[in-house]
C-alpha cells in the first residue's frame, strides 16, 4: 500500500512573516534538510523544521508539528520565514548532499561497457 500524501494545515502564526502558503508547501514537499527541534521546557510538542528553497528560489525554514500518531501524514504548520543563521549549516549540508546524490545519479547512467560504439551488444564469443 503506497504512503498517503502528506496534508498540511496552516496555523495563523505561520503567516507572521507574510510568506504565502504555496511557497511553504514547496519547501515541505521538496526539503533539502529536516531538523528535529528540541522541545522547550514546558512544551511537549514534536516540532520539525523543514529547510529548503521555495518555488522562487528563496531559502525558507518551515516549522510543522505532526498531528497523526500513526505516521507523519497530517501536519500543522506553525512557522514560516526566511532561513536564519541557526539553520544555515543544516541547509548547506542538505544542499551539498542533494548535489552529491544528483551527481551520483548522473554518473550511474554510464555507457554500457558490453556494447559496441553504436550501443549494440557484443556478440557472445564463449
Amino acid at each position: 500500500m503506497p504512503n498517503p500524501k502528506p496534508r498540511y494545515r496552516f496555523f495563523h502564526t505561520a503567516r507572521k512573516h507574510q510568506i504565502a502558503a504555496s511557497h511553504a508547501r514547496h519547501v515541505l514537499n521538496h526539503p533539502v534538510a529536516i531538523v528535529a527541534v528540541p522541545p522547550k521546557q514546558d512544551d511537549h510538542s514534536e516540532l520539525w523544521m523543514f529547510l529548503g528553497d521555495d518555488d522562487r528560489g528563496f531559502a525558507l525554514e518551515v516549522g510543522a508539528i505532526p498531528l497523526d500518531d500513526s505516521g507523519p501524514t497530517k501536519w500543522l504548520v506553525i512557522h514560516v520565514q526566511r532561513l536564519r543563521k541557526k539553520y544555515q549549516a543544516d541547509y548547506e549540508y542538505g544542499k551539498e548532499m542533494q548535489k552529491k546524490l544528483t551527481n551520483a545519479a548522473h554518473d550511474s547512467a554510464a555507457p554500457d561497457l558490453d556494447a559496441d560504439d553504436e550501443g549494440r551488444p557484443h556478440a557472445d564469443t564463449t
